[in-house]
């Protein structure tokens, strides 16, 4: 058994060599997109556009903040999220993940509503490349307020320095 448990540690210890999500790297990231949401009777077009940003605060486990923008329509919509998020490691270059996240929304403008809250939970599974990461994966977002659930994909492109 002991042998086992020392050659199972020596296997753990040598898949975790290439760590792609070290402790101390940063991850930086863009959303550029469309989108559209629902007020009242009618439907919102948007233009979206926001930065986030990641820290490993140990390898695999990142907390972050990131800032986004809905523009284009009335009322405007800026949502600051707080994500927490860890990766597992694998011996290939795709590592599944799972994490968890606070939002916040402020609605700007003449047809402002008042602000909201949610939280949430997501997975998908990410794939390294020279640069960082591309994921993919889905989210599950439920508003405090309204009690509304509501589920979406998300696809992700990371640089890592």
């Amino acid at each position: 058994m002991r042998r086992f448990l020392v050659i199972l540690l020596i296997t753990f210890s040598m898949l975790k060599g290439d760590v792609l999500f070290q402790k101390g790297s940063v991850g930086v990231g863009a959303v550029l997109g469309s989108g559209s949401a629902t007020f009242g009777a009618g439907s919102n077009d948007y233009f979206i556009v926001g930065v986030s940003g990641d820290y490993f605060i140990v390898d695999d486990l990142s907390v972050g903040m990131g800032i986004t923008l809905w523009t284009g329509s009335d009322p405007k919509i800026m949502q600051y999220t707080l994500p927490v998020v860890y990766y597992f490691e694998t011996s290939s270059k795709i590592s599944p993940y799972l994490g968890v996240f606070y939002r916040y929304t402020d609605y700007l403008g003449e047809d402002a509503i008042a602000s909201s809250s949610s939280g949430g939970i997501k997975g998908g599974v990410a794939y390294r490349v020279s640069f960082g990461y591309v994921a993919a994966g889905i989210v599950s977002e439920n508003n405090f307020h309204t009690k509304e659930n509501s589920t979406y994909p998300e696809f992700t492109l990371g640089f890592l320095f």
